[in-house]
């Protein structure tokens, strides 16, 4: 149907956006694996895409997880240990 495909649509770009916003922000040094994890959290939560499919929330949830295992290790073991893996 139409309305399905426009949501389709809309998903894609939101999509499309919140990687380019990645790839630029992959291009600075200065930044770590651990905080473009955050920053994607913080777009994907903004843009509200994590409630628009199932597949949307599934990619937020891992990444979401892949964040906390990260601050844990950070926060038991220290930096270190994060820059090694």
């Amino acid at each position: 149907s139409r309305l399905s495909e426009e949501a389709r649509i809309q998903e894609e770009e939101d999509a499309e956006e919140l990687y380019s916003d990645v790839n630029i922000n992959q291009g600075r040094a200065d930044l770590s694996e651990m905080e473009l994890k955050k920053i994607l959290i913080e777009k994907m939560e903004g843009n509200r895409s994590i409630q628009r499919s199932d597949e949307q929330q599934n990619l937020y949830k891992a990444l979401v997880e892949a964040y906390e295992a990260d601050k844990t290790i950070l926060d038991t073991y220290g930096e270190s240990t994060i820059l090694k893996r």
